[in-house]
C-alpha cells in the first residue's frame, strides 16, 4: 500500500476507483467516436480548416499588398496603380519571350515522349 500526499491509494481505494471509472468513461467515449466514424469526420474537418487557413490567409495578404499603395505598416490607400505600371511594352516583350521559350521546350519534349509521332529514323 502506497501513501502519497496523505491519500491512501490502496487496492480498494476510492480515489483509484474514481480514476478507473473516469478512464473507462474516456475509453468508452473514444470507442463511440471510432465506431460511428465521427472522429474521422472531425479530424478531416479540422484538417480542411487548417489547410484552408494556411492557403487563404497568405493569398489574401498578397492581394491586399498588391492593391495597397505603400509598404506594410505605412498609411496609404487601396488603388490599382501597381497593376497599371505592369502593362508596359517591355513587360509584354518579357512575357512573350517567356511563353515562346516554354512552348519551344515543351512541344518537342511532348513529341519525343510519344515515340509514335517521330519518324522511324529518330527512334
Amino acid at each position: 500500500m502506497a501513501v502519497a500526499s496523505g491519500l491512501d491509494i490502496g487496492r480498494n481505494s476510492t480515489v483509484k476507483r474514481i480514476a478507473v471509472s473516469a478512464l473507462d468513461r474516456k475509453t468508452l467515449f473514444l470507442n463511440h467516436l471510432a465506431n460511428f466514424a465521427i472522429g474521422r469526420r472531425i479530424g478531416i474537418l479540422l484538417l480542411i480548416a487548417l489547410l484552408s487557413f494556411l492557403t487563404v490567409y497568405p493569398l489574401a495578404m498578397l492581394l491586399y499588398g498588391s492593391l495597397h499603395s505603400t509598404p506594410p505598416g505605412m498609411p496609404g490607400v487601396l488603388n490599382l496603380d501597381g497593376y497599371a505600371q505592369i502593362f508596359t511594352t517591355s513587360n509584354f516583350l518579357v512575357l512573350a519571350n517567356t511563353i515562346g521559350i516554354s512552348f519551344a521546350k515543351t512541344i518537342p519534349s511532348k513529341f519525343r515522349s510519344q515515340r509514335r509521332f517521330l519518324p522511324s529514323c529518330w527512334r
